[in-house]
């Protein structure tokens, strides 16, 4: 590489780079932007809007590992775990709207209060 090509391979890197943060950025705005969608309209009934359900029926989502929250909406779609109220709620879900979902609960914070009925 001559001397003065290498100043503009590493300015071309940094700009490749540069972009591909700003692109990645967006998409992830529009993941959670999805994910804040979905939760409205059908997961707060049951898991709360922040993943803190109410009842000790519904586990709670918030704080939950991202990968493990995805992975039950990948068994729940399959069969593999079974739930009729799950499997009609994940029908239509993508993998990748099911990420999103699992890093949208990962993020909520977990309360430290127990569920009503177990409060002592």
């Amino acid at each position: 590489m001559n001397t003065w090509t290498k100043p503009i391979f590493w300015a071309s890197l940094a700009l490749a780079l540069c972009t591909t943060g700003v692109a990645t950025s967006a998409m992830a705005q529009a993941d959670e932007a999805r994910a804040k969608k979905i939760v409205g309209g059908v997961c707060f009934v049951c898991h709360g809007a922040e993943g803190e359900s109410s009842s000790e029926v519904f586990p709670r989502l918030a704080g939950q590992h991202w990968e493990y929250t995805a992975k039950q909406l990948e068994n729940f779609k399959s069969g593999k775990r079974k739930s009729t109220a799950m499997a009609d709620m994940v029908a239509k879900l993508t993998p990748d709207e099911m990420v999103a979902l699992g890093k949208f609960f990962l993020r909520k914070r977990r309360s430290m209060s127990s569920h009503p009925k177990m409060l002592v």
